[in-house]
């Protein structure tokens, strides 16, 4: 749970200073899978 706030965090200040981008969505997709894989 704390790796998802965490990522929660840094990606609304990174969508604060840059838009939305695919990169950015696959990360969040990618460190969400695996924080539901521990």
């Amino acid at each position: 749970m704390s790796p998802i706030l965490f990522v929660r965090r840094n990606g609304g200040q990174r969508a604060a200073k840059r838009p939305a981008t695919r990169s950015n969505v696959a990360w969040l997709t990618i460190f969400h899978g695996a924080a539901q894989n521990l």
